[in-house]
């Protein structure tokens, strides 16, 4: 789920759909016309009958399908709210439709779960450095940074944009529902890397919310550092 100036879509705990597929192909039918190199008799062209593979149990592909909806409806798995799709958990939205999410291309970072306010990953001290994190589709990673009036955080995610576009939301203590909470602070820009900066206001944890933008899936580096005035 994502925010951006026009149009902000909820955030929640969501589950990542798997994908798999079966593919074959079909037998090539013989040239009528070539003959056996032994004798001048034309080759038998009828094909040799073959035992039919027994059926398989196979999971359908699942990307994001094509999905319609009517102006303002987000289908199925969701409901509008105000100019964005409110999606159901394990859903994103698409182009004002809620769809199944692509499956994560690359295993997640070891900080699962983290995908909601109360399974937020600590930040301890007043300086925090991660090299080896990645959000995946649909998924979003939360941070809890506690900070006094005063104190100024300035965060860096470091990514390259062609690969996914991630974005950066800070929301106030207490918040627990990110996608209908206004967010204190954000950076979401459409370049390599985002930096955001907030100044406290009151005495608390903080939230810090990683994802990408329309269910973009991206690996990247997560820079904290917190400053006393």
């Amino acid at each position: 789920m994502m925010f951006r100036c026009r149009d902000l879509i909820m955030l929640s705990s969501l589950s990542l759909l798997q994908a798999c597929g079966a593919s074959g192909s079909a037998p090539v039918a013989a040239d009528a016309s070539v003959v056996d190199a032994g004798s001048a008799a034309p080759l038998d062209v009828a094909p040799a009958p073959v035992d039919a593979p027994a059926p398989v149990d196979v999971p359908a592909a699942r990307d994001v399908p094509t999905v319609t909806c009517a102006p303002g409806d987000c289908g199925p798995h969701g409901h509008s709210h105000g100019d964005h799709c409110d999606c159901d958990p394990g859903f994103i939205e698409r182009d004002g439709c809620c769809v199944p999410p692509p499956a994560c291309s690359q295993p997640d970072d070891d900080l699962e779960e983290n995908d909601t306010a109360a399974q937020a990953t600590p930040v301890e001290g007043s300086s925090f450095v991660r090299r080896d994190l990645r959000v995946c589709p649909a998924d979003l990673d939360v941070f809890s940074v506690t900070l006094r009036t005063g104190q100024r955080v300035q965060v860096d995610a470091r990514f390259s944009h062609a690969d996914g576009d991630l974005d950066l939301y800070l929301f106030n203590p207490g918040t627990t529902n990110f996608g209908h909470s206004a967010p204190v602070a954000r950076a979401d820009g459409s370049t390599d890397n985002e930096r955001l900066s907030f100044t406290a206001l009151r005495n608390g944890a903080h939230r810090l919310v990683v994802l990408g933008f329309e269910g973009a899936e991206n690996g990247y580096e997560l820079e904290i550092n917190v400053t006393d005035p």
